[in-house]
């Protein structure tokens, strides 16, 4: 049996979400105290999972915000967000985020 010389390569990245670094997407959005998080999810990634998949007005549930990425972006879409954290530290951030996204013209809530 002859071996088979074709190699399926694989895309580089799914989501093309980390052509700015994460200090540069964070630039103006978020305290910058969120940076002390130590599991923090870039805010492209956030919105492309969002953006596709919801419309404005719609509610957007994240049950582990840590320091409210995916809801920042959410709102920032005009999207309702919700989100649960279990420490206190990182939902008070969290808190923090959505306020100043508020402040600064997210016009989702």
């Amino acid at each position: 049996m002859a071996e088979s010389t074709h190699r399926c390569e694989l895309p580089r990245s799914v989501w093309p979400t980390a052509q700015q670094t994460s200090r540069a997407q964070r630039a103006g959005r978020y305290l910058p105290e969120s940076t002390a998080h130590p599991a923090r999810m870039l805010p492209a990634t956030a919105r492309r999972a969002t953006e596709p998949h919801t419309t404005a007005g719609d509610v957007v549930l994240d049950p582990i915000c840590g320091i409210g990425t995916t809801l920042v972006e959410a709102v920032h879409l005009g999207r309702h967000a919700v989100g649960v954290e279990y420490e206190p530290r990182w939902a008070d951030l969290a808190t923090a985020n959505l306020i100043d996204a508020g402040t600064n013209g997210a016009p989702g809530d």
